[in-house]
């Protein structure tokens, strides 16, 4: 009759199973440890040279579109030929400058810019902390419809977009798109827009996704993808820079020329500090009342309990 033989761990075989089982949990848990996000700023700020980055230029041409003028819904926005564009970004001023040449591509669609075969349209665009405004020859122009939009232009620059996630705080992961690894870093702008970078196994931002209000078109998602990066004097920046907005293409730019640490004095002139909204009050019948005063108009009808304005345009300010 056959006997069955049992065997018995001793007390050394134990302490080695749990020892094994022991660095198999430990280094689970150092997989999965969470990302300092610090770390990967100061990784990428590195790779990129742009810790002793304070003011940058950088100048193109290319392509791009009228944002929200497309001529039927669902299209994309009207293509724009952009002979020339330099932007200027000062980070610790919170400041920006852009300069562009633009004309039209396609006859159709809306937009501020000159009519097809008329030329082009040069514009200068000044950010500084909370004042937005425009050069029209040597006058300034208050257009704070534009604040957001250029606060959003200057913390989304490859280098500026490290410097306000160290600001804001931003949480570190990773992502794969399109069976590619990044380490993303996350962080919202107060009041003004959410962001994600996306950085590459080099250390390099190579995209933002980012959402931002918009009065028309509600909050509105932007991806930029910067590729092509090249060396100028120990600062990397990209030869490309394609951004759309709303899914579709806004400017796809080829950048010629990189400048680090130009000296620059932009500051919000008194004129565009003091600038107020002013509103006109006509009365158009019992409880109705037509508002006007600047480029768009409101109707404002009195309820019992309350009143609804109808056409709230270009920013909260305004309406």
């Amino acid at each position: 009759m056959p006997t069955s033989l049992r065997l018995y761990p001793t007390a050394a075989s134990w302490a080695a199973c749990l020892a094994s089982v022991s660095l198999f949990v430990l280094s689970g848990c150092a997989s999965w440890a969470p990302l300092e996000p610090v770390a990967v700023i100061q990784r990428a700020e590195s790779a990129m040279g742009g810790a002793g980055v304070k003011t940058l230029r950088f100048a193109g041409s290319g392509t791009g579109a009228t944002f929200g003028q497309a001529w039927q819904p669902g299209m994309a926005w009207p293509k724009i030929t952009v002979s020339s564009f330099s932007r200027l970004v000062d980070y610790p001023n919170a400041a920006m400058r852009q300069e562009a040449a633009v004309s039209r591509a396609e006859p159709s669609g809306g937009g501020a810019l000159p009519l097809m075969g008329l030329g082009e349209q040069r514009t200068v665009g000044m950010l500084q902390g909370n004042w937005a405004w425009n050069m029209v020859g040597p006058a300034p122009v208050a257009v704070p419809v534009a604040l957001d939009a250029r606060i959003h232009d200057l913390w989304t620059t490859p280098h500026g977009v490290l410097k306000a996630a160290l600001k804001n705080k931003a949480t570190a992961s990773t992502r794969t798109v399109d069976g590619k690894s990044y380490t993303t870093l996350t962080f919202t702008e107060p009041g003004r827009f959410e962001a994600t970078a996306y950085v590459n196994a080099d250390n390099l931002v190579e995209r933002i996704d980012s959402r931002q209000p918009h009065p028309v078109m509600g909050d509105t998602d932007s991806v930029i993808v910067f590729s092509g990066y090249k060396d100028y004097s120990g600062v990397k920046f990209p030869g490309r820079i394609r951004q759309t907005m709303g899914g579709s293409d806004i400017l796809d730019l080829q950048v010629s020329e990189v400048q680090v640490n130009p000296a620059n004095e932009l500051t919000a002139p008194e004129l565009v500090r003091q600038f107020a909204e002013s509103v006109a009050v006509e009365k158009a019948a019992e409880g109705v009342w037509f508002l006007a005063g600047g480029s768009h108009n409101s109707v404002l009808i009195e309820m019992k309990d309350y009143a609804v304005l109808v056409e709230t345009p270009l920013y909260d300010g305004r309406s």
